[in-house]
């Protein structure tokens, strides 16, 4: 999901392009059990008298050339470009923001993610055994020599 920092909604240029307003710092909220590796931002300035650039992407400001997208040419052809930025070294995870300089931005994003790690380098699993067994038409798991019924409370 993309918010921004304003009211403004944004519309769908050439069916896989969204169409971002300038001066706006937009956030993509990343789902909790991921995490961003790589970003490719793909897309064109929508207007013949200005350029366009992402001048902030992840809290990081850049000059307007780095992440630069080329003005569409007087006879309204857009010159498509694509941006790829490297978070592998430190994945992006909760908030993603990003702001663009120019009129309006016609970009898409992928967003290349790994699912997020507990930190935990390898578990064992028990070497207790377990048994199903049925008392009184009730189906119970014995474990160390405990009866539990299926909902894991003690019988």
């Amino acid at each position: 999901m993309i918010t921004n920092d304003g009211s403004w909604g944004y519309t769908v240029a050439k069916k896989i392009y969204m169409k971002l307003a300038a001066d706006i710092t937009y956030t993509i909220h990343i789902p909790d059990d991921l995490q961003v590796t790589e970003a490719t931002i793909r897309g064109y300035a929508n207007y013949d008298d200005a350029d366009a650039s992402i001048t902030m992407w992840n809290n990081v400001s850049y000059p307007d050339d780095t992440y630069f997208f080329p003005r569409t040419d007087a006879e309204g052809k857009n010159y498509i470009v694509s941006h790829t930025i490297d978070h592998s070294e430190q994945p992006v995870t909760g908030e993603l923001p990003f702001t663009i300089k120019g009129k309006q931005l016609c970009i898409s994003i992928t967003l290349t993610c790994t699912r997020r790690t507990s930190g935990v380098g390898s578990s064992q699993q028990s070497t207790v055994s377990c048994q199903k067994v049925i008392r009184n038409g009730q189906i119970l798991i014995l474990r160390d020599g405990i009866e539990y019924t299926i909902l894991g409370s003690q019988f």
